[in-house]
């Protein structure tokens, strides 16, 4: 018994006021604080491809803008909207990677682009 005593004789108060603690609710009042967030929804573009790519590096943006040129032209000739010579779209390293011969065919290719991947 006495050993015990001579320890809460040396145990002091641990009180630091310099110290800026949040209040905490007490062990049954917790589930009332907490808020509810909504869900989180998100679209789905089937359209877009499941790798991400940028801009910078997927030519299929500037196919797509292309072949809107192409419809904007081809609109505006006589029916049945069709060049007089084949349009070509071009990589960057030159090679060919579509023709459109007219409207009808750069509308077919526009569509082929937003197919699911």
């Amino acid at each position: 018994m006495a050993r015990s005593a001579a320890r809460s004789a040396r145990t002091g108060n641990y009180n630091h006021p310099q110290a800026d603690l949040a209040l905490r609710p007490e062990v049954g009042t917790q589930p009332q604080f907490r808020k509810k967030k909504p869900p989180a929804t998100y679209r789905y573009d089937s359209s877009l491809a499941p790798a991400l790519d940028w801009d910078g590096q997927n030519s299929t943006r500037e196919q797509g803008e292309w072949l809107i040129a192409c419809i904007d032209e081809a609109a505006r000739l006589a029916p049945p909207h069709d060049f007089g010579s084949p349009r070509e779209f071009r990589g960057a390293d030159g090679h060919v990677l579509a023709n459109c011969h007219g409207l009808h065919d750069a509308i077919a290719q526009l569509k082929r682009l937003g197919r699911r991947f």
